[in-house]
């Protein structure tokens, strides 16, 4: 018998944005709580093309050959959106970001700048009505250079996955300008702080993400 986990989200918030956290139905699993049985995930899309193409290069948004595609829901469920590439760089900035349903999805943005060699990768969770939806992933460079999915380092890859009976239990995307600490201390990242309240033993997934300039210094983040 499958147990659906219960939560409790009291603002009722089931966008997911830059900290999506997902109490989420994945199979059999042990922990300190004991067994929990789940429902099991479902790949619903999987994207690897492998055409070669040369980038537009005029700094303007375009989209990843291969990376765009349709997926069908029944009922609403919470979905997972993942992209991934690695490519040349050609010491140019190479910026990516995901639309759904014609909407982009702030916390999916990522971001190369200035390297010989650039990898990008991102994801998105967020409950999806049933019927038919559309994803596309795109990039931007200002720089023209040929994308070769044959090599044997080079790729690019999406896939989209429900989790049946999962929820969005809270989510952030904060938009207020900030000026990083600099004291070298670990700092919480304005905005990304949130507490959740759970009503049983649930599987919890906490996924953040940051896109923002480097100025040429080491950023490290870590989750507590």
């Amino acid at each position: 018998m499958v147990e659906e986990c219960t939560t409790n989200d009291s603002e009722g918030r089931h966008t997911g944005e830059d900290v999506a956290w997902l109490a989420c139905d994945a199979g059999p699993i042990r922990g300190h709580a004991g067994s929990m049985t789940t429902e099991r995930a479902q790949l619903l899309k999987q994207l690897s093309p492998t055409q070669g193409f040369t980038t537009v290069g005029d700094n303007q948004w375009a989209s990843w050959p291969g990376l765009s595609s349709k997926f069908e829901l029944s009922t609403d469920t919470v979905i997972g959106i993942f992209y991934q590439t690695a490519t040349l760089g050609q010491d140019s900035p190479l910026g990516s970001r995901l639309y759904l349903d014609t909407f982009e999805r702030r916390e999916a943005r990522a971001m190369e700048g200035g390297t010989r060699y650039a990898s990008l990768g991102a994801a998105y969770f967020g409950a999806a009505a049933p019927g038919s939806h559309q994803f596309e992933v795109q990039y931007k460079t200002p720089k023209s250079f040929g994308v070769s999915a044959t090599s044997e380092w080079q790729t690019r890859t999406a896939q989209v996955v429900s989790f049946p009976g999962a929820k969005v239990l809270r989510a952030s995307s904060p938009t207020s300008p900030f000026a990083l600490d600099g004291s070298d201390k670990w700092t919480g990242w304005p905005g990304l702080t949130k507490s959740v309240v759970l009503d049983a033993a649930t599987l919890v997934l906490a996924y953040y993400s940051t896109v923002m300039p480097g100025q040429n210094q080491q950023i490290t983040s870590k989750l507590f």
